[in-house]
């Protein structure tokens, strides 16, 4: 330095130079290092220099690798918004994420792009736009959403809530109506009279058919050959007629107790009844009249002077 008065003063160069001040001396230094402004206020410690705190700004951060005594000085790069501590084995660039950590920031606007994570539940976060979200980005699910377990995002009237897939389905089922009803757990109903003939397929016909049914196009009819024999024939119009030729059994002789068919043509509907013999032969035994009469059970008399003699064998 040029002299001691009641401080030193001189260039960068000029401290460097000269090296330590003396304990609680004072320096001004002037000159041009490229980025700071001068003058600068140095106080020594007799053991080394040290640069009075002040926060320099500019475009970018100067280097001062030549110049040890400015070690320290703060440095805001106003064009990419850095904070340095300048040194001249390698500007240092301030880390103040642990002055922040775990800390709410309140008020605070930030831009650009980030990388690592969010802590939180993103309620404060916005102007997120929705259709920016990448459904494709997302990892494939597969197999069966489970019931209560696995849950979706919907919007309840503009309130983003999250709902399970029991929940989403008894939705869906709500919405149904017409032939069908869904109750809340899948439980189908087909309404009354609701299932018509266009609706059933042609192999319910088919899956129907057997003994005395026949199916032709999903149409089913009675098929009356399947109910013949031993008495009973087709006419060939899907009539069955009675045919005693067929009967398997041949009787020889008729008990009293034995039945014979009739129709009752005083009931109605003409129905089919059974008579015993018995009375069957009462029946033609009472319609005997004149010369004789013939008494139920079999017993005949002759009427008195029925008998003449046209009538007596020779």
């Amino acid at each position: 330095m040029a002299q001691v008065i009641q401080h030193r003063r001189g260039t960068i160069v000029e401290l460097e130079a000269f090296g330590n001040l003396a304990k609680a001396e004072l320096g001004v230094t002037t000159g041009s290092v490229s980025g700071l402004e001068t003058p600068v206020l140095v106080i020594g410690s007799g053991a080394g220099n040290y640069t009075v705190g002040r926060l320099h700004t500019g475009t970018s951060a100067p280097n001062i690798s030549s110049y040890s005594q400015y070690n320290g000085q703060l440095f805001f790069d106003t064009d990419n918004y850095i904070l340095y501590n300048l040194n001249n084995g390698g500007n240092q660039n301030l880390n103040l994420t642990g002055n922040i950590n775990d800390r709410t920031l309140t008020g605070m606007t930030v831009s650009g792009s980030f990388s690592g994570s969010y802590v939180g539940d993103g309620s404060n976060l916005t102007g997120i736009a929705a259709d920016t979200f990448d459904i494709d980005s997302l990892t494939a699910f597969s197999g069966v959403p489970h019931a209560t377990n696995d849950e979706f995002l919907i919007s309840d009237n503009g309130t983003e809530l999250r709902a399970t897939m029991t929940m989403v389905a008894n939705g869906a089922f709500a919405l149904v109506s017409g032939d069908a009803t869904i109750a809340a757990g899948g439980s189908l109903t087909i309404a009354s009279n609701a299932v018509q003939d266009g609706m059933v397929n042609d192999d319910v016909a088919t899956g129907l058919a057997g003994d005395g049914l026949a199916a032709a196009s999903g149409i089913m009819k009675v098929d009356v050959s399947d109910f013949a024999g031993n008495g009973l024939n087709d006419d060939g119009t899907e009539n069955l007629i009675v045919d005693i030729s067929g009967l398997s059994n041949t009787l020889t002789a008729v008990a009293q107790a034995d039945y014979v068919a009739v129709s009752d043509e005083s009931a109605t509907n003409d129905e089919t009844k059974k008579i015993t013999f018995s009375h069957f032969e009462d029946e033609i035994f009472g319609n005997v009249s004149g010369d004789a009469t013939i008494a139920a059970g079999g017993s005949l008399t002759i009427a008195s002077n029925a008998v003449q003699d046209g009538m007596v064998n020779d």
